[in-house]
């Protein structure tokens, strides 16, 4: 387990290095929390120094999870889909239960991933039942006469 963890902080250090490179070749405005591309990439590059020596916070653990979850700071400034992929993957693999506290898998928290994932499912399918049933109704059953008697 410790040398996986070891090679996950490796390969999440090589590929921040990518993503601050890309970053930094972004130029002018940004849609981003940040004022540019430069700005998110030393703080990417902050980051991958403290994993490395082993003294990363959780501020900034929690800042670089927020940059590269889908949707975020590394897709709104036009990052490379899959490398944002891999490093979001990283953090979760990584750092996930420091983030979110220990909610993030504990059995009995309401809104746990497996729990969600359940609700989901009933829900499509609850929800499937019901316009099925609805489109059958409507078709078969007479529509009340409005002013006749």
């Amino acid at each position: 387990m410790i040398m996986v963890t070891y090679l996950r902080r490796k390969k999440l250090c090589r590929l921040l290095t990518v993503a601050a490179k890309k970053l930094a070749a972004i130029h002018g405005p940004i849609w981003s929390r940040y004022n540019s591309g430069d700005d998110i990439a030393k703080f990417v590059l902050q980051c991958r120094d403290a994993i490395n020596q082993g003294t990363i916070t959780l501020d900034q653990k929690k800042e670089l999870w927020i940059i590269f979850l889908p949707t975020s700071d590394w897709d709104d400034v036009g990052g490379d889909m899959q490398l944002g992929n891999e490093i979001d993957f990283l953090l979760n693999k990584l750092y996930r239960k420091e983030i979110l506290g220990d909610t993030a898998e504990r059995p009995h928290s309401l809104f746990n991933r497996q729990r969600v994932l359940w609700l989901i499912w009933i829900a499509a399918i609850v929800g499937g039942a019901l316009l099925s049933w609805s489109s059958h109704r409507a078709h078969w059953w007479p529509s009340p006469r409005i002013g006749k008697r």
